[in-house]
Parts: structure tokens; C-alpha cells; sequence
């Protein structure tokens, strides 16, 4: 076969013309060759620039960027990608021939955008990711996965499940709205309409298990999934109200009905960390708790400013601070009560804090 033809111009980019090229399918080596001497190379035009095959230089001219595309066909079975792919060469300079360093060639970080790399179709996500976005006790806490597939999948032939979702509250359901982001955005153009709770359910909804922590779905019999294209639905539960860790369990599971299969990828594999990892939940606390004062002068009045945040609403009960042994009320006694005042988002507020403080001198 002509492999030159396999050989194509990328848009926008500086293309360089070869005048012949080969492939070795035993060594998995591609040769290309150019015609020009280095000597007679011109600047790349301004039109050599996605000109297709028939634009561009016949040579590579020092410092110009070039860029252009091979079509190679996959391998039919699934395998890892190359430890490292080289590019050395030869180039003629004044005459002579040198060869030129070969180089390790850099690829794409994420490992299904690497060369040569052939995932097991059918048995695996082409990406696939879950988390939530709220730890806090008690709190509303939106779940969201995100995941896309290598082959497109036909309409009606899909189910999604999240599963190991165990200690949400137990009050929600039997149905729950999907959304296409974090803050409850709309759904996505492309996912919009594709998912029903069950078979004859409701549109844009996922059916809620609360006793095995179980969400489920269904791709409606009218909609299929693309290859290759992300699809986020979240949902919202409610966080239990005491401190938990990560699920460990939490899986999410694709079936496919036309090949009998189910894509799955479990929490552990998912790499999340804290505290985005579904199902972490923290213990009550002060995020921000800061103390200064207002002079450090030795007998001085000082005013003490303290900053407070909790993860949770208090409603009732005390707040302490402890631990400031030194300071003394004003007048003689080591008990009794201080003013104090409460401001919040810079506004003054009277009705969060009673306006005395109590002050014990001795602990």
C-alpha cells in the first residue's frame, strides 16, 4: 500500500511534505524521508499552515515547528502502552551526514490518550470518576460521577449503578432528581433526558435504595450513549450526622444488555481524597478559630477579637474558650461577667450571643 497517504497535515500547524515513507509492522518502525538539503531549507509559508498533503516544505528548518499525522490501525487485542517511544534521524549538514540524537518522545499524561494503548473493550470505563462536594455533618451533599465509554451504546441498552452508598439519611426517595453539576445545575445538553429512575420511570431521575445504599438508572429506550464523551449526573443526599470514613465499597457499574456485560470501577480505584471522597464525613468543628488582642501594653485594657466558623449551625448550648491564664476582668472580682459584642459578615448582631460572656480568672 501507498503509506504515504497515510501521512496528513494537522490544522494550523506548520506541515512538512516527505517523499517517501515505510512502516515495519515487525519492529513497529515508521521511516520518513525528505528530499530537500538543509542548506536550501526555507521558512514554512504562511500557507503551508493545515494546507492538507500538498502544502508545506519538502525539509525540517532549524527552530520551526512542525507538526503532522499518521494513520495506523489499533491492534484487535487490548495492551498496555509503550514504556517509550524514540525518534532519532539523519540529517545532512555541509555536506556530510550525521545522525541525529534520538529522543525519547513525550506523550499525554492520561493513560488512555497514550499511543498504542488498547483498553479492553467492553469490560472497563473509558474514564470514570465519582465525589461529593460536602462533609459536613448533617449537611446536603451532592453526589456526582462523571464517566464516558470507548463504544458508543445503544438506546435503551444500559443501566447505571452506584452502589455502597450505606449511612446517607434513610428519609429520601424513592426517587431523586438528577443534575448536572455540583451546585445543581441543569443537566448537560447531552445527558439531558437519557436516564430514567427505572424501565417506564421518571425522565432525569435515579431511584434511591436507602437500605443498601443503592442509586440506579436506566438509559431510556429513545437514547444511547456516544464513545468518548463524558456524561455527569449528580444527585443530592443527606449527610449522617456523626463523623465517618471514606466508602471503601462504593462501586459504579454500567450494563450493558446488547453484550452482556457491566463496565465497573470501584471507590478505591477512583482516587479521591478527602474530604471529596462519597461517604467521608467530618467531625463538628471550628474551621476558623483565630484570637487576638488589642495591645500587649502590661496593664493595659485589651480587647480580645475572636473569629469563630463552625461546619455545622449551632443553635444552643455554650462556646468555650479556654486556656487564657494571665488576663483578669476589670474591677476586683475573679468571677463574673463581661461585655462582649457579635458581629457577623461585618454587621453588628445582637441576636446570635447573649451580650455578657461569662469569665472564671481562675481556670
Amino acid at each position: 500500500t501507498n503509506f504515504l497517504s497515510a501521512i496528513t497535515s494537522v490544522s494550523q500547524r506548520n506541515f512538512v511534505r516527505f517523499s517517501a515513507a515505510s512502516w515495519d509492522q515487525t519492529t513497529g518502525t515508521v521511516t520518513l524521508t525528505l528530499s530537500t538539503a538543509v542548506a536550501d531549507c526555507p521558512v514554512p509559508p504562511e500557507e503551508n499552515k493545515g494546507g492538507g498533503t500538498g502544502a508545506g516544505n519538502d525539509c525540517l528548518r532549524a527552530d520551526y515547528p512542525y507538526s503532522f499525522a499518521i494513520a495506523l490501525q489499533n491492534p484487535t487485542n487490548p495492551q498496555e502502552p509503550p514504556a517509550e517511544v524514540m525518534v532519532s534521524g539523519q540529517a545532512s549538514i555541509a555536506g556530510e551526514v550525521s545522525a541525529v540524537m534520538p529522543e525519547l518522545m513525550a506523550t499525554a499524561s492520561r493513560k488512555e490518550l497514550k499511543p498504542l494503548f488498547v483498553p479492553p473493550v467492553g469490560e472497563s470505563f473509558r474514564t470514570v470518576s465519582l465525589g461529593q462536594t460536602d462533609a459536613r455533618p448533617g449537611a446536603l451533599n451532592t453526589i456526582c460521577v462523571t464517566f464516558s465509554v470507548w463504544n458508543a451504546v445503544p438506546a435503551g441498552q444500559a443501566s447505571l449503578t452506584i452502589s455502597g452508598l450505606t449511612g446517607f439519611d434513610t428519609t429520601l426517595g424513592p426517587t431523586l432528581s438528577m443534575y448536572g453539576g455540583p451546585r445543581l445545575a441543569a443537566l448537560a445538553q447531552g445527558v439531558a433526558g437519557k436516564f430514567l429512575s427505572e424501565a417506564g420511570g421518571e425522565v432525569n431521575k435515579m431511584k434511591w435504595d436507602p437500605t443498601t445504599g443503592t442509586l440506579s438508572a436506566v438509559l431510556a429506550t429513545n437514547q444511547a450513549l456516544a464513545a468518548n464523551r463524558n456524561s455527569t449526573l449528580c444527585v443530592v443526599l443527606h449527610n449522617p450526622a456523626s463523623p465517618r470514613p471514606c466508602h471503601a465499597s462504593t462501586k459504579v457499574e454500567l450494563a450493558l444488555a446488547a453484550e452482556s456485560k457491566t463496565l465497573a470501577m470501584d471507590g478505591v480505584a477512583m482516587g479521591v481524597a478527602h474530604p471529596a471522597c462519597v461517604g467521608f464525613v467530618e467531625t463538628v468543628r471550628f474551621p476558623l478559630a483565630s484570637l487576638r488582642h488589642s495591645t500587649n501594653a502590661t496593664r493595659a485594657v485589651a480587647t480580645l477579637i475572636i473569629e469563630l466558623e463552625a461546619n455545622v449551625p449551632i443553635a444552643t448550648g455554650a462556646i468555650t474558650l479556654s486556656g487564657m491564664y494571665g488576663y483578669k476582668r476589670i474591677g476586683e472580682e475573679v468571677m463574673g461577667k463581661i461585655p462582649i459584642e457579635v458581629s457577623k459578615n461585618g454587621v453588628v448582631d445582637t441576636a446570635t450571643l447573649e451580650p455578657e460572656a461569662g469569665w472564671d480568672g481562675v481556670s
